[in-house]
């Protein structure tokens, strides 16, 4: 140590450089001299930066997965963070500091072997732990997190989804998680993060499983990849028949299908945690429905979603989890982001058993927002639909009516202009798009997602 003293101001900043973010703040502690040196916003700011290609092995394990056999459509400009450049530019200490914390936890957990740290729960054991950061850094396009796997989250969103719904009354955490009595003083805060944990996991899964279907050669990796991760019945030696495939497909729609709170129902309480939990099941099966040349050009890319100016995004790892989960109604309810051309996609399960069906996507949708005037405002609603908003799809031109409140729910009518079918779609705002749930008279008729034309 004595020898380290003896170094430059400068030398040691070049050091520290190159050390993980926790390394260095351990460093800070031991003198003044180190914490005088090494406690600096450019140190930190390149640790942020650069610390993926200094960390052994992590950039070399990067490059690994996402040139891997069964990936396509990489090329090395997609590992740049812009979004990082400009984040750290004016950042202060503090918040260089945890943004490049939060880089040293995603390069851990791309370099995990298993979920297991998807498990980890905060210091206070209220909440998980990534939910404080990597939700935060997906938003922000780092490409160690959008390089993770989604089956590894698979198992957390499972134990969330267990009785999500009801973590709106606070008695569902009492009975349900094993969490002493007393840990917080107000139940209904634990509420808020068991909801919150909940949205915010299925923005993972939503995100990493939209980002591997863009650059994954062939679906059925991911088909074998879920089916692991939920039955523990495949290796990668495995050479499953067709009939395997079909089966091992239906019985992951099945399993996702039952994370969805209330799935299958037509309610006017419908709220943003199961229009989240949808998104997942929607994703996997429609990848599935159409042909693997199809599908990349069809679904939204993360890359190409301006999270940074669609949303609100909060501090890193500052207990920001359950602000994270709602962070992107502000924007996301303006009339100038909802007004537009959007495309999508919606399951028709009227049959029998609720057989699901996904129809041609619904396409060339042009949204005619505005702020509601005193003659139609409808108790409070910020943003209104114009019954002129027009989209088509297999059964025809239909136009779009409807309002949107402050708090992200949508209402709107679905009116076919030649048949004369009119249909209730009753959803929310997700990062994501609309998603939601549609049907007529009290009858369930399906779910519907729609999202930005220019997010493909």
């Amino acid at each position: 140590m004595a020898s380290l003293l003896t170094l430059p101001t400068e030398l040691l900043q070049n050091i520290a450089g190159y050390l993980p973010c926790s390394s260095v703040l351990k460093l800070t502690c031991v003198n003044r001299q180190l914490y005088k040196a090494c406690n600096d916003r450019l140190v930190f700011q390149e640790i942020a930066k650069l610390g993926v290609y200094r960390s052994a092995g992590a950039a070399h394990h990067l490059f690994r997965i996402n040139t891997g056999a069964y990936r396509r459509n990489f090329s090395l400009d997609k590992l740049d963070w812009s979004e990082g450049d400009a984040l750290l530019q004016n950042a202060s200490l503090e918040t260089t500091v945890r943004v490049a914390l939060a880089v040293e936890k995603s390069i851990h957990a791309l370099r995990a072997e298993d979920d297991e740290w998807t498990l980890k729960r905060r210091s206070n054991d209220i909440g998980f732990d990534f939910g404080d950061w990597l939700p935060h850094m997906l938003a922000l396009h780092h490409p160690v997190a959008w390089s993770l796997d989604p089956d590894h989250f698979l198992r957390v969103q499972g134990e969330l989804s267990v009785g999500s719904l009801d973590s709106i009354e606070p008695n569902f955490i009492t009975r349900i998680l094993p969490w002493p009595r007393g840990i917080m003083e107000d139940e209904t805060d634990m509420a808020k993060q068991q909801r919150a944990d909940f949205i915010n996991v299925n923005f993972i899964l939503t995100y990493t499983t939209l980002e591997h279907l863009r650059t994954t050669g062939s679906h059925k990796n991911m088909v074998w990849w879920y089916h692991e991760a939920f039955f523990h019945s495949f290796t990668d030696d495995t050479q499953p028949s067709q009939q395997d495939q079909a089966k091992a497909i239906a019985d992951i729609v099945n399993k996702l299908s039952e994370r969805v709170p209330r799935y299958g129902t037509f309610e006017n309480d419908f709220v943003l945690c199961q229009a989240t939990a949808v998104l997942p099941c929607m994703i996997f099966e429609l990848a599935m429905s159409f042909p693997t040349t199809d599908h990349c050009a069809m679904l939204p890319m993360p890359s190409k979603m301006p999270f940074t100016t669609m949303m609100n995004i909060p501090d890193i790892l500052r207990d920001t989890t359950v602000a994270f989960s709602t962070c992107h109604i502000e924007k996301m309810t303006e009339p100038e982001f909802l007004a537009g051309k959007w495309t999508g996609v919606y399951s028709d399960q009227r049959r029998f058993l609720g057989r699901r069906q996904f129809d041609p996507p619904m396409r060339d949708i042009n949204l005619i927002a505005r702020t509601p005037g005193e003659d139609d405002a409808q108790m409070g609603a910020k943003t209104m639909f114009d019954p002129e908003s027009r989209g088509v799809d297999a059964h025809g031109e239909f136009s779009i009516r409807g309002h949107v409140w402050p708090n992200g729910m949508i209402r709107m009518h679905k009116r076919y202009i030649a048949a004369g079918w009119v249909w209730g779609w009753r959803g929310w705002v997700t990062p994501f798009g609309i998603v939601g749930v549609w049907g007529g008279r009290g009858s369930f008729g399906g779910y519907f997602w729609v999202w930005k034309q220019d997010w493909c």
